[in-house]
């Protein structure tokens, strides 16, 4: 009789440590002109997303140049020295399938890109051009003013200042500008980043061009990528297409502010349900397009909700709210509690 064929060997144990700590290892490097760059490596991915952060934003503002940074944002799409206009910075990287797009927020204003792998080069060149070659031509600077008054929702003139009354007498609906103002009070922090009418009528060409010129530096900047990268051609293509521009030497560090740490509580008198959602259980919360939408029925509807800094009663909150919800009337009202 013929022997047995040997069994296969059994398969080797995954070193589990091993993939572990590579989902979260990241590459951080500094180029010469003091851009920093940090990478994480997602093999066989395919795809690769690029971000690149300036940390300006509301905060650097004054109630004189309110809306600049984020005029900046829009004023450096309008055309670079590669592509003069707006359209074609745009179809750059949308013909070859990506994304392109940018925030400003309260601290910083972030550039993204979502590409192919393969399309790491154009990724990078595309960035170079737009935040460090923008033509910045004054001839489209009113028009972006009007681009930005839209997205603003127009002008609102005293009907804005009566808004802006109402949420300092806690007569708003804002939960969280009401505790901004709390914690950094009469800071920058309390405009809205977009800016108001008269602050996006006195900023004017000159000035935006100051600022750009102010912050947009290497190394003022961070440069994130996450995807299917090798860290040693990445960072050669890094160094080749972004390691040419000039650090600036006046640039000034942003100053810390100073906080109200005393405990408080937050009253708001508002119409908005949303807001007080949020209070309720401590936590913003998914809206209606989420897996598992939280709706809130009349039971919700105190008008004198509280929100705690220093103790927050999160977790508590939570646990009454998840009780109580079964007794809710379902259906009635829901809605995104994200505000932006």
């Amino acid at each position: 009789m013929d022997p047995k064929p040997a069994p296969d060997p059994p398969a080797p144990t995954p070193d589990l440590t091993q993939r572990e700590r590579n989902t979260t290892d990241v590459w951080r490097f500094r180029l010469e002109n003091g851009l920093r760059v940090w990478a994480h490596e997602r093999p066989r991915s395919g795809t690769l997303a690029l971000l690149m952060q300036v940390p300006v934003g509301l905060r650097h503002e004054t109630r004189q140049n309110n809306g600049v940074a984020h005029f900046v944002e829009h004023l450096v799409f309008t055309g670079t020295a590669k592509w003069p206009e707006e359209q074609a910075v745009l179809d750059t990287i949308r013909r070859v399938g990506g994304y392109v797009n940018a925030r400003t927020s309260y601290e910083d204003t972030v550039y993204y890109l979502h590409l192919k792998a393969d399309d790491l080069e154009l990724g990078l060149e595309w960035l170079a051009e737009v935040l460090f070659r923008p033509t910045l031509v004054e001839e489209k600077y009113e028009k972006e003013r009007g681009v930005i008054l839209q997205e603003k929702g127009g002008e609102f003139g005293r009907l804005g200042k009566l808004f802006e009354w109402l949420e300092r007498k806690n007569l708003g609906y804002d939960v969280f500008w009401a505790v901004r103002r709390r914690l950094f009070p009469d800071s920058a922090l309390l405009m809205p980043v977009i800016g108001t009418d008269g602050s996006l009528r006195k900023v004017d060409y000159p000035t935006v061009v100051a600022f750009y010129r102010a912050h947009y530096v290497p190394n003022n900047m961070t440069l994130i990528a996450v995807g299917d990268l090798e860290v040693a051609p990445f960072r050669a293509a890094v160094e080749r297409h972004l390691g040419g521009f000039a650090a600036s030497a006046a640039l000034s560090e942003t100053q810390p502010l100073e906080i109200d740490a005393r405990p408080f509580d937050v009253r708001l008198h508002g119409p908005s349900i949303n807001d007080r959602g949020q209070m309720l259980i401590g936590g913003v919360l998914g809206g209606s397009n989420h897996p598992r939408p939280v709706r809130l029925g009349r039971a919700e509807r105190n008008p004198r909700q509280r929100a705690y800094r220093g103790n927050p009663p999160s977790a508590r909150a939570g646990v009454r709210h998840q009780r109580r919800r079964e007794a809710l009337p379902r259906g009635r009202l829901h809605g995104d509690l994200h505000r932006r």
